[in-house]
This record gives C-alpha cells, sequence and structure tokens, in this order.
C-alpha cells in the first residue's frame, strides 16, 4: 500500500497525511477481508452457495489487487532505469549533462531534478568499468594498475578528471559519452563511495584523507583541463551515515582547500592561508619533499612536485625590472594587502626573498641531471643573483630589510637574509649556474655578516640585527620588526653560509 501510495503521489517519502491515509486504507482492507473472507471459512459460516461463491471472489479480488499493486511500481521502476540507460540526448533531467551539449549549451532550471541518482549511476550509461570496481578504489590499490578508469583515447589532447565520492559518480555516464563523440577529450575518474574530495574528512571519515593527497597528486601531475567534483551535504554525511564536520563552514573550506591548491598547483604553507603563497613558505615543504624522494626513492612525484612548486611561486611573485620578489601573493586578491591584477603585495622583503633563493639551489643540488624543470630552476637563480648584485649595500656588503628602499631612513640591514644571499651566490658560482663575476658579490656578503657576529662575555658567539618572525605588511610594518640577537632564523642562515664560503 505505501509503494502504491508513493507511485501515485510520485513522492520519495511519506506526509504525515499520507501515512495516515495509507494506514486508514490498509486496516479497511484489512477488516474487510477479515469478515468476509476469513471469517465465513475459519468458523464454518457459509450457508449457501451464493454466500460462498461471493467469498470466493472477494477473495480473489483481493488478492488480484495485491498482485497488481507490487507488479506495477516494479514495473514502472524498471522502465524507467531502461528508459535512463537508453537515454540518447541531454535534457532537463540531467542538469550536469546540459552544459556539454555542443548546439545548445545551458544552465539547468533551477528545479530541475538532479539525476540520475547515485543508485542508478551504473545504468544510466553502460560503464563496464563501474562493476569491475572503478569508482571504489582501495587505498593500498592507489594508484591503480593499468588505466581501466579512463575513457576516450590516450593520446587525446585534452583530459577531464573526476574525484569525489558517489555524487560525482553522478557525472560519469554524460562525460563518458562526450569523449566518444569528442576524440579530442579523454576523461580520468578518480572516486570512491563515502570518500569527498576534501583536506577536511568529516570526524569517523579519516580514512579517506591518504586517498585525497594520492588523487591530488595525480591530478596535479596530470595537468587536467577541467577537474568536476561533487559530494553529498555536510548535512546528508551527517543524517545517512553519521559522520560529521564541526560546521557546514569548515566542511566548505575543506572543499576550497583541494580545489584551489589544483588551480596552479602551489602548496599554501598554513591552513590559514588558503590561496595564499608567500615567498618565505616556500622553503617550509619543497627542498625535505625533494630529499625526501631521493632518499626513500620516490623521485617520480617528489622532484616534479618540489620543483613545480618553486618555479610557481617564483611566477607569482617576481619583479623582473628589479630582479626582486615581492612578499606574498593571494590567488582572489581578497587579502588587504594584495595589490593589481597580480593579486601579490607591495614590497621586496629581504628575507622571503632568501628563502626562495636557498630552495632553488636546494633542489639543484637533488634533482637528477635530466629532469625538465632544472632550467628553470637555474634561471630562477640568475634571475636572483641581477637584484641581488643590484641591491647590495656597497658599504657594508648586506642587504636591507626592504630591499630595494635602501635610501629609507627607517630602513636598516638585516642579516639573516644576507646570509642568505650569500650562500645562495656563492653556491651558484661553485655549481657553474652563475658567472664567476658574481663571487665577489659573495665574498663581500660573506665579509658583511661578519661583522655583525661577536663573542660575548661568557665567551658564546652573538649575530645581531635578525629580524623576527614577519608577516606581510606595509613600510611601517617591516621597518618597526624586532632586531633580534641570536634570533634562530638568522643562526640557521648564518650556518648555511659558513659551511659554504668557509669549508
Amino acid at each position: 500500500m505505501i509503494v502504491v501510495v508513493l507511485q501515485v503521489t510520485n513522492s520519495a517519502e511519506l506526509s504525515r497525511r499520507q501515512a495516515a491515509a495509507a494506514l486508514a486504507l490498509s486496516l479497511a482492507l484489512a477488516i474487510v477481508s477479515k469478515h468476509a473472507v476469513e471469517d465465513p471459512f475459519r468458523r464454518g459460516r457459509a450457508k449457501n452457495a451464493r454466500r460462498l461463491r461471493g467469498a470466493y471472489v472477494l477473495g480473489a479480488t483481493l488478492v488480484a489487487v495485491t498482485v497488481v499493486s507490487a507488479a506495477v511500481p516494479q514495473q514502472y521502476a524498471s522502465g524507467e532505469l531502461d528508459r535512463l540507460a537508453s537515454a540518447t540526448r541531454l535534457d532537463d533531467t540531467h542538469p550536469g549533462a546540459l552544459a556539454l551539449d555542443p548546439d545548445h549549451p545551458r544552465a539547468a532550471p533551477a528545479d530541475a531534478p538532479l539525476m540520475p541518482d547515485p543508485a542508478v549511476a551504473g545504468t544510466d550509461w553502460p560503464l563496464n568499468d563501474q562493476a569491475a570496481g572503478c569508482t571504489v578504489y582501495d587505498i593500498e590499490h592507489w594508484p591503480p594498475s593499468g588505466d581501466k578508469c579512463a575513457y576516450g583515447p590516450q593520446t587525446a589532447p585534452k583530459t577531464i578528471v573526476i574525484v569525489g565520492d558517489s555524487h560525482a559518480v553522478m557525472f560519469t555516464t554524460v562525460f563518458a559519452r562526450f569523449v566518444r563523440e569528442h576524440p579530442q577529450w579523454r576523461v580520468k575518474m578518480m572516486l570512491r563511495n563515502g570518500c569527498p574530495f576534501t583536506a577536511n574528512p568529516p570526524a569517523g571519515l579519516t580514512v579517506c584523507a591518504d586517498q585525497n593527497q594520492a588523487e591530488l597528486a595525480g591530478i596535479l601531475a596530470m595537468k587536467p583541463d577541467l577537474v568536476v567534483t561533487s559530494a553529498m551535504s555536510p548535512e546528508s554525511y551527517d543524517k545517512d551515515l553519521k559522520w560529521r564536520w564541526e560546521s557546514r563552514e569548515q566542511a566548505v573550506d575543506g572543499y576550497e582547500a583541494l580545489l584551489k591548491r589544483i588551480s596552479d598547483g602551489g602548496m599554501f604553507h598554513a591552513t590559514g592561508k588558503v590561496g595564499q603563497l608567500w615567498a618565505d613558505g616556500v622553503f617550509m615543504a619543497q627542498p625535505f619533499l625533494a630529499l625526501y624522494g631521493k632518499t626513500f626513492g620516490d623521485g617520480t612525484y617528489s622532484f616534479e612536485e618540489s620543483a613545480k612548486n618553486v618555479i610557481v611561486y617564483f611566477d607569482h611573485l617576481k619583479e623582473p625590472a628589479k630582479g626582486l620578489l615581492y612578499h606574498a601573493y593571494d590567488e582572489d586578491g581578497s587579502e588587504s594587502w594584495a595589490s593589481g591584477p597580480g593579486h601579490h603585495s607591495k614590497y621586496h622583503w629581504a628575507r622571503a626573498i632568501g628563502w626562495l633563493g636557498m630552495a632553488a639551489i636546494d633542489l639543484l643540488e637533488v634533482l637528477p641531471a635530466g629532469h625538465p624543470r632544472r632550467a628553470r630552476l637555474i634561471d630562477v637563480v640568475r634571475f636572483l643573483a641581477v637584484g641581488y648584485q643590484r641591491y647590495q649595500d656597497p658599504k657594508t656588503g648586506r642587504w636591507y630589510q626592504l630591499v630595494d628602499r635602501g635610501a629609507d631612513q627607517k630602513n636598516w640591514l638585516e642579516t639573516s637574509a644576507s646570509a642568505m644571499y650569500t650562500f645562495t651566490l656563492s653556491r651558484g658560482v661553485q655549481r657553474g649556474y652563475l658567472d664567476p663575476q658574481y663571487q665577489a658579490v659573495a665574498e663581500k656578503g660573506y665579509a658583511g655578516v661578519l661583522d655583525q657576529v661577536s663573542i660575548g662575555s661568557d665567551g658564546l658567539t652573538n649575530i645581531t640585527n635578525i629580524c623576527e618572525g614577519t608577516n606581510v605588511g606595509d613600510t611601517s610594518y617591516y621597518y618597526g620588526r624586532a632586531r633580534k640577537t641570536n634570533d634562530l632564523h638568522g643562526l640557521g642562515a648564518f650556518l648555511i653560509m659558513n659551511e659554504q664560503v668557509a669549508h
């Protein structure tokens, strides 16, 4: 009875009024069946042939109604599945497909249902790979062997990636068809039921975190032209699977974090800096990642990822006219310090530039000789060397806190950046990346840093004029940063420099 009501009302679930009506009708039929059919036979009340024939007829009618009630919805559902499986055109019941209509691309109407449902996505178009486990990769099997979850020619110049949970599966049918009809495209599917493509998985779903990172690495390596993802809403995960985020905002932030990371592949250095690339952030991961790859035989990913990140940072932050880098870049330009069409900060903070230069040099120590990104990294070092030489203080050999503003009275000569620049120049000349003329710049920088070193009354070494940890700001902010003695930023930079120059 419930199935019949759902079919008649075209509903997914019963309202309270419909439930009450279904209950009342069921009770009425049960009472009629009991008094008019069951009781006459059970209690022997059928006194004559006419009454007995009436009981038989009513019983047969109820049986027929029951059979029809069960068969009609089943036939309707079967017909719907057949219709979906044999669909040959894009229409309003497939809103995800409408944008791909080559003749009349259009957005889906606001009230169009999200079809097909994940439950029938496998029969909406015969994607045989789904039955073979294409949509349910296990983490331990990633990356998958072969290319069974790809559709379209392997040599196609353009690539689409579909990534996410069972809701993303809904898009597989239309894209598989699309690439069949457009041989210049291929589509790769990275799907697992119950695993949303997010940096913040809901509580109880941490098993997907490793897979998401592996998928992200695969996407970045492929450099697809289009990435499509979809997932159940946070409320649905909570309701259906009892997995929940702390808030809807946390869920949205998780999706945005991975998607923004995809846009050009740059890693932001903190979860509070989503979509931002700071020059001083690049050293925090990339040299370690490259060395990890070399040490543990994972160079295919680690070398490419680390080198690409240095180049992505560099391309967003460089100012060719000066041979310097801006401190930071914001992808959507929403930060108060982001300026102009380049969305970068306005000033050239010395230590941030030094970190990127050292990162490039360190990667060149690790990357194989034939790696395709070595040439770009050498170009980065040469670019910076020009700026280092141009803005070196001729009197002290050091460099200013804001590199190109040496004439500002409040500006000051900073030690940690000076050590970093000296290291980069010295190693660059030694490895043949830089012209030998830069050796003199390095030697002058080394002497300038040594001028900031002294022996205290306790017999220990002190290094002065080291800028404390610094965010992005204006000139007053940079000039006003505390000048520390023996701050770890300066001690580490000094040791790296001294190891290179003196040994």
